[in-house]
Protein backbone atom coordinates (compact mmCIF):
# COMPACT_ATOMS: atom_id res chain seq x y z
CA UNK A 1 0.00 0.00 0.00
CA UNK A 2 1.29 3.14 -0.62
CA UNK A 3 -0.33 5.12 1.76
CA UNK A 4 1.32 3.10 4.33
CA UNK A 5 5.19 4.49 4.36
CA UNK A 6 3.24 7.58 5.40
CA UNK A 7 1.37 6.52 8.08
CA UNK A 8 4.08 4.45 9.60
CA UNK A 9 7.36 4.92 7.56
CA UNK A 10 10.27 6.29 8.71
CA UNK A 11 10.50 10.07 7.47
CA UNK A 12 13.60 11.29 5.52
CA UNK A 13 13.24 14.64 4.50
CA UNK A 14 10.72 18.27 3.98
CA UNK A 15 11.60 19.69 0.27
CA UNK A 16 10.12 22.76 -0.83
CA UNK A 17 10.05 22.41 -4.89
CA UNK A 18 9.89 19.89 -7.17
CA UNK A 19 13.15 20.67 -8.26
CA UNK A 20 14.36 19.09 -5.47
CA UNK A 21 12.95 15.62 -5.72
CA UNK A 22 15.77 13.99 -8.27
CA UNK A 23 18.00 12.44 -5.76
CA UNK A 24 15.37 11.44 -4.12
CA UNK A 25 14.29 9.52 -7.11
CA UNK A 26 16.35 6.64 -7.95
CA UNK A 27 14.17 4.24 -9.81
CA UNK A 28 12.98 3.98 -13.82
CA UNK A 29 9.63 4.26 -13.04
CA UNK A 30 6.83 5.66 -10.58
CA UNK A 31 3.20 4.78 -9.95
CA UNK A 32 1.43 7.83 -9.40
CA UNK A 33 -1.81 8.38 -7.05
CA UNK A 34 -4.00 11.38 -6.66
CA UNK A 35 -4.57 11.41 -3.23
CA UNK A 36 -8.13 11.51 -2.95
CA UNK A 37 -9.43 9.27 0.13
CA UNK A 38 -12.87 8.79 1.94
CA UNK A 39 -12.97 7.05 5.60
CA UNK A 40 -15.50 4.81 6.47
CA UNK A 41 -14.71 4.07 10.34
CA UNK A 42 -11.43 3.51 10.79
CA UNK A 43 -11.27 1.91 7.08
CA UNK A 44 -9.10 4.15 4.66
CA UNK A 45 -10.76 3.90 0.90
CA UNK A 46 -8.92 5.41 -2.09
CA UNK A 47 -11.09 6.98 -4.63
CA UNK A 48 -8.38 9.02 -6.62
CA UNK A 49 -6.84 7.66 -10.01
CA UNK A 50 -3.40 6.06 -10.54
CA UNK A 51 -0.94 6.44 -13.13
CA UNK A 52 2.67 4.62 -14.15
CA UNK A 53 5.23 7.40 -15.36
CA UNK A 54 8.47 7.26 -16.14
CA UNK A 55 10.83 9.19 -13.83
CA UNK A 56 11.73 12.30 -16.18
CA UNK A 57 8.47 12.94 -17.86
CA UNK A 58 7.22 12.49 -13.63
CA UNK A 59 9.80 15.46 -12.85
CA UNK A 60 9.19 17.22 -15.77
CA UNK A 61 5.18 17.21 -14.99
CA UNK A 62 5.70 18.28 -11.33
CA UNK A 63 8.04 21.03 -12.38
CA UNK A 64 5.34 22.58 -14.84
CA UNK A 65 2.54 21.94 -12.05
CA UNK A 66 4.19 23.90 -9.29
CA UNK A 67 4.69 26.68 -11.66
CA UNK A 68 1.39 27.11 -13.03
CA UNK A 69 0.68 26.63 -9.22
CA UNK A 70 -1.18 23.58 -10.06
CA UNK A 71 0.63 21.20 -7.69
CA UNK A 72 -2.20 18.39 -6.14
CA UNK A 73 -2.14 16.01 -3.36
CA UNK A 74 -0.26 12.61 -4.75
CA UNK A 75 1.61 10.27 -3.48
CA UNK A 76 4.24 8.60 -5.13
CA UNK A 77 6.16 5.27 -5.10
CA UNK A 78 8.56 3.53 -7.48
CA UNK A 79 7.39 0.49 -9.45
CA UNK A 80 9.93 -1.97 -8.49
CA UNK A 81 10.63 -2.43 -4.83
CA UNK A 82 14.58 -1.80 -3.99
CA UNK A 83 16.26 -1.17 -0.29
CA UNK A 84 16.78 2.73 -1.12
CA UNK A 85 13.03 3.17 -1.95
CA UNK A 86 11.22 5.87 -1.44
CA UNK A 87 7.57 7.47 -0.94
CA UNK A 88 6.65 10.71 -1.97
CA UNK A 89 4.13 12.72 -1.01
CA UNK A 90 3.06 15.70 -1.98
CA UNK A 91 0.55 18.18 -0.08
CA UNK A 92 -0.36 21.64 -0.98
CA UNK A 93 2.36 23.34 1.19
CA UNK A 94 5.46 20.76 0.89
CA UNK A 95 6.99 17.43 -0.34
CA UNK A 96 7.53 14.98 2.17
CA UNK A 97 9.76 12.10 1.01
CA UNK A 98 9.94 8.46 3.35
CA UNK A 99 11.69 5.17 3.23
CA UNK A 100 9.55 2.81 1.34
CA UNK A 101 8.44 -0.33 3.43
Amino acid sequence: MMLQPTLSGEFIQALDSPKDLGPHMTSDCYYVAHKLIAYKGKKIIFKGELYMAERNDLLNFLDDAAASGDLRELLISPVQAHTNGKTIYISEDAIYVYAAE
